[in-house]
């Protein structure tokens, strides 16, 4: 239902000398914020307890099996996954304080321009997060993307 909120509101790019802004008007701004927060509430309600019940198996499996190998596979996986859970949080913060700018009346400027130009990085970070720590993190995917390359 989101996705086609934007054709209601005049949108467009505006370039300049070293960049190319998005202009829109702070209600399309306000709503696209309210789906962004409303998305990582969900997604934090529902990674929250699994991460606590990930970790908990984890390290009864730990307790129980002394395989170095699992367990080092069992800390890689949960390492990308809170970092994956770090990112989310990151865009509802981002998400929050757009919420904040743009509901007030008028429009809290400073507050806008400083966090509007995040809303790139939170989402290149949910993206990239995940293959970028399992690339650091494992010696066989590493191999393996030496070997692709």
């Amino acid at each position: 239902a989101f996705a086609f909120i934007p054709l209601h509101f005049n949108v467009s790019f505006v370039s300049t000398e070293d960049r190319i802004n998005l202009r829109a008007p702070s209600q399309l701004i306000a709503i696209l914020s309210i789906a962004a927060q409303s998305c990582s509430i969900i997604t934090i309600t529902i990674c929250l307890p699994l991460y606590v019940i990930a970790s908990y198996y984890a390290r009864k499996r730990t307790e129980y099996h002394r395989h170095t190998v699992l367990q080092r596979q069992d800390r890689i996986h949960l390492l990308c996954s809170l970092l994956s859970f770090g990112a989310i949080i990151l865009d509802s913060i981002r998400a929050s304080l757009l919420i904040i700018a743009t509901f007030q009346h008028p429009i809290d400027a400073v507050l806008y321009a400083d966090v509007f130009p995040y809303w790139y990085h939170t989402t290149e970070s949910l993206c990239c997060v995940r293959p970028w720590a399992m690339v650091v993190s494992n010696a066989l995917v590493r191999r393996n993307l030496l070997v692709f390359l």
